[in-house]
């Protein structure tokens, strides 16, 4: 009976140095997959910002990491501008801010790194920009409503240049298999 019991507490602490080990290697084990979700690529003109715009758009994905905008900025001394997502319109639920030297003087897409967000699914979320009066900056976008899931403050027909990048990783758990394994080996030691 107590080589039983010694044996038991010898493959449960084998079985737990194996666990630890595979959370280090879990990390590992990662897929980092940022990708594209939501996106309106097409550049047929744009408009000077008059202090802010905004365009509609609707996740098929929960984790959000990024958003890109085709924008540039006036030049010279500019205030900041900040980006906003916000849901409804109006009630902001992450924010972030460029300074305008980060802001090229030429159409470029420009990425604000936010604070990862967990969206729902199909509902309507906001991308907002803004800036302090005396600014000048210049949003690139497209007619004929080329976005179909959303619209602008431009209205049906604008739709802004925008990409969401979201986080699509797949964590591979080996806890499992190691799991299964220690319950099969107590249940051989129990059954003897």
């Amino acid at each position: 009976m107590e080589k039983k019991l010694l044996l038991r507490l010898i493959l449960i602490l084998l079985v737990g140095i194996i666990l630890i080990s595979s959370t280090s290697q879990a990390k590992s084990n990662i897929l980092n997959s940022e990708t594209i979700d939501q996106f309106q690529e097409i550049d047929t003109g744009g408009f000077w910002i008059d202090k802010i715009a905004w365009q509609e758009f609707q996740p098929e994905v929960k984790k959000l990491t990024k958003i890109e905008v085709k924008i540039m900025s006036g030049g010279g001394i500019q205030p900041p501008i900040n980006l906003y997502i916000e849901q409804p319109l109006g009630t902001i639920i992450k924010s972030k801010q460029l300074q305008s030297s980060e802001i090229s003087t030429s159409p470029n897409w420009i990425t604000f790194d936010i604070e990862d967000i967990k969206l729902n699914i199909g509902e309507s979320y906001y991308i907002k920009l803004s800036f302090s009066p005396g600014g000048s900056y210049y949003w690139y976008g497209s007619t004929n409503n080329p976005y179909k899931n959303g619209i602008s403050n431009r209205g049906e027909t604008w739709d802004w240049c925008f990409r969401t990048i979201v986080d699509k990783s797949v964590i591979k758990l080996p806890f499992k298999s190691n799991i299964n394994l220690l319950y099969y080996i107590l249940n051989v030691i129990d059954n003897k």
